[in-house]
């Protein structure tokens, strides 16, 4: 049943965006023009001390088309229809339907999230591997590993689309609680960037902090997949990580089955 939720989400979702086509066009615009950006500020810092910087000049531009490509799995936002549906007690129409509202609200997060990545991941792609070399601009474009590097960010940004999903449904719980969580969105949109390496790549923040970075949630967002990709972890650091990816999966998934539950003991729809 869940399956066939995800598969029928994900092909509405799929057509609403292709539907807006300038929309994905600008998208795609902005996500270039940001990551040149923020590969020419990387640039100017690493080639000033390459000795001291954590990852190569190749990596990092990598790191940063990838964190663009990806960007719409940063769950530094919420689908407003799934999140007025709760605080306008529309969610009473989901209670009608036969599967539970956790995995309902996972499915359709899942399938927006993979929706609104279709339209960057390939014209950015392409953009990288065709525009730019013809220009002579390929210094700034995507490297691509090895194939095995590519199996394995294949599996880790898989995880990390469930992952990423599984905080976003968190987000939503949370509404259950409260009648206005725009607040507490916002704290979470910005841990989001910074945590998962969307602003500057993780490795590049103070030693110091490392151990705490390595292992938060939101570095399994994109972090862990963009490090697999740039080939800065060995094989077994890629497993380590993807396996580190699966335990928060799991923890979220039984938190997000505990709050849901109690959520729905608590909840009042008021009318007519």
């Amino acid at each position: 049943m869940t399956l066939n939720v995800v598969k029928s989400y994900f092909l509405l979702r799929t057509k609403v965006i292709l539907s807006y086509r300038m929309t994905a066009l600008s998208g795609f615009v902005t996500q270039i023009i940001f990551a040149l950006f923020k590969i020419f500020i990387m640039y100017a810092f690493i080639a000033s001390n390459p000795a001291d910087s954590p990852m190569t000049l190749g990596a990092t531009i990598t790191y940063i088309w990838i964190t663009q490509i990806f960007f719409s799995i940063i769950p530094w936002n919420v689908n407003w229809d799934e999140m007025n549906a709760i605080t306008s007690g529309n969610i009473v129409y989901e209670l009608t339907k036969p599967i539970d509202l956790f995995p309902l609200f996972f499915s359709k997060t899942l399938a927006w999230r993979f929706g609104s990545s279709i339209v960057r991941v390939v014209p950015i792609v392409l953009f990288n591997l065709i525009v730019l070399p013809v220009f002579g601009f390929q210094e700034y474009a995507l490297k691509i590993p090895d194939v095995k590097y590519v199996l394995f960010f294949l599996c880790s940004i898989f995880l990390a689309y469930i992952l990423s999903s599984m905080i976003t449904v968190f987000l939503y719980s949370i509404t259950l609680y409260t009648i206005d969580a725009s607040n507490f969105l916002g704290i979470i949109n910005s841990v989001a960037f910074v945590l998962s390496g969307t602003i500057i790549p993780l490795g590049f923040f103070p030693e110091i902090f490392q151990k705490i970075l390595i292992l938060q949630p939101f570095k399994g967002i994109i972090d862990t997949p963009a490090m697999i990709f740039t080939q800065q972890y060995t094989d077994l650091q890629s497993l380590g990580f993807m396996l580190l990816q699966v335990a928060w999966i799991v923890i979220f998934y039984f938190v997000n089955q505990r709050v849901f539950k109690i959520g729905m003991k608590k909840i009042e729809i008021q009318g007519g």
